[in-house]
């Protein structure tokens, strides 16, 4: 199945760094695929024939509502594609750049702790459930520690609540040079980590 250019706009285009010379009607869309790649829009590692096989996969054959571009300037793209009755299909094209950082942003501060940056109660659990599942399949071993503060109150009521974040914080920031990128050490209410 050819996917040719009939119509394009010039969002499209400025999307992705294309003239409309690279976009003349019946061009394929997979030499609009190369010229764009080899204009350093995409990031590396994808030809055009492997874009556009994931294209008519995910969009054409599973009917997936929608595919995200990321772009090697830091850009999502959100590419619908909808059939139209007689044949042909209507592409469209959103930067939704903005609104995956705040969904990003929403999902990070939703498990992690707002005083220390750690993962929190919520996180914590998920990464016990990966764990111990990684346990159960390949008999791995795997380790928890709890530290809980003692007379934590008494830094708070002596020093002021300011004093005991600063405390928090500070042992956040050691227990996390202590550890590699495999261990999470998460920060489960008050003085608990």
């Amino acid at each position: 199945e050819n996917l040719d250019l009939i119509v394009v706009n010039a969002r499209y285009l400025e999307i992705y760094g294309l003239t409309f010379e690279d976009a003349q009607p019946g061009t394929p869309l997979v030499e609009l695929m190369r010229r764009s790649i080899a204009r350093g829009v995409h990031r590396p590692g994808i030809s055009a024939e492997e874009m556009l096989a994931d294209f008519k996969k995910r969009l054409i054959d599973n009917n997936e509502p929608e595919l995200r571009r990321h772009l090697a300037d830091g850009r999502v793209i959100s590419v619908r594609h909808r059939p139209m009755n007689g044949g042909g299909w209507v592409g469209t094209y959103e930067d939704v750049t903005e609104r995956c950082r705040a969904e990003e942003s929403i999902a990070r501060i939703a498990r992690h702790d707002a005083l220390t940056d750690l993962p929190n109660r919520l996180l914590f659990g998920e990464r016990m459930i990966e764990g111990l599942a990684a346990v159960a399949k390949k008999k791995e071993a795997m380790a928890v520690m709890c530290f809980d503060l003692d007379n934590f109150k008494a830094v708070n009521d002596s020093l002021g609540h300011p004093i005991g974040d600063k405390l928090l914080q500070g042992l956040a920031n050691r227990l996390r040079g202590t550890v590699d990128a495999s261990a999470t050490i998460a920060r489960l209410g008050g003085d608990e980590l």
